[in-house]
């Protein structure tokens, strides 16, 4: 995949993500994630669980603290769209993410915006889970 410049800083913004969420850097996570963040998450019994910024900051410290094992930073790009200081990406992860000692796959779709300072932020997470 030929990236434009814009795409490319996405594409390290996502990686940057990725890596940070994996590991439980909450720090990190409380500068991507912007502070009108929310997600939903299509579960595969067909509900849906939604998240706001401060449950999910609470989410990343709650397995920190735990000492829960980091996740798996396997991800594939399927595709990043940026139009001025918006951007949306797909991108397809394998792990455990639940902690059932089994992998599922998600699809997250991002909504990027850049903010005020300049930096890319996540204001927006779609997230389908299958086993």
């Amino acid at each position: 995949m030929n990236l434009s410049n814009d795409q490319q800083e996405v594409k390290d913004f996502t990686l940057k993500l990725v890596n940070a969420g994996s590991n439980y850097r909450v720090s990190e996570l409380k500068d991507i994630y912007a502070k009108d963040f929310s997600i939903s998450m299509l579960l595969p019994d067909s509900s849906i669980q939604s998240m706001n910024y401060d449950e999910t900051i609470d989410m990343f410290t709650q397995r920190s603290e735990a000492g829960v094992a980091p996740l798996s930073e396997a991800a594939t790009i399927n595709h990043i769209d940026v139009v001025g200081d918006k951007a949306y990406v797909i991108i397809t992860r394998v792990m455990d993410f639940v902690g059932v000692g089994k992998e599922q796959t998600i699809i997250f779709h991002l909504m990027l915006n850049r903010s005020a300072s300049d930096q890319w932020q996540v204001y927006r997470e779609h997230a389908t889970l299958s086993f």
